[in-house]
C-alpha cells in the first residue's frame, strides 16, 4: 500500500514546500485506530494535479481509519476536504460567492438540458 500512495504525497510535498502534518486525536476502537489531523502549508511550488502554484494558503483536515492486526496497519481508509483543498488553491470558487452561484447555475440548466434530451 505505501508504492501506491507514494506518489500522490511527492506530488503534494512538491507543491506544498512547508507542508505541515498536525495530529489532532487518535482514538484506539476494535481492530482500528482513528486520527484525526490537520495540514497547513503554502501552494508555492511545483504544480498539484496539473494546477500551478499560486502562493494560496492551505488548511484542511481529514480522518483516517486505520486497520490494524497483530499490531501491524493493513488498510488505511482516508477521508478528508478535498474541496475545501480545491477552494483554497482557487480551482473552485469560496463557498456562496457570486462565481459559485454561477457556477451551480450553469450546473442545473445542464441537468435540465440534458433531461429533455432523455425524453
Amino acid at each position: 500500500m505505501p508504492e501506491e500512495t507514494r506518489p500522490f504525497f511527492e506530488e503534494l510535498f512538491a507543491a506544498v514546500p512547508d507542508y505541515t502534518y498536525e495530529l489532532l486525536d487518535v482514538v484506539p476502537a476494535e481492530g482500528r485506530v482513528l486520527v484525526r489531523w490537520r495540514v497547513t502549508g503554502q501552494f508555492r511550488g511545483r504544480p498539484l494535479r496539473g494546477v500551478r502554484a499560486n502562493g494560496s494558503r492551505l488548511e484542511f483536515e481529514g480522518v483516517d481509519i486505520l486497520r490494524v492486526k497483530d499490531e501491524l496497519i493493513y488498510g488505511n481508509d482516508a477521508y478528508w476536504d478535498e474541496a475545501g483543498l480545491l477552494r483554497a488553491i482557487g480551482l473552485l470558487p469560496a463557498r456562496d460567492s457570486r462565481q459559485e452561484r454561477a457556477l451551480v447555475a450553469l450546473f442545473n440548466a445542464r441537468v435540465a438540458v440534458a433531461a429533455r434530451f432523455r425524453r
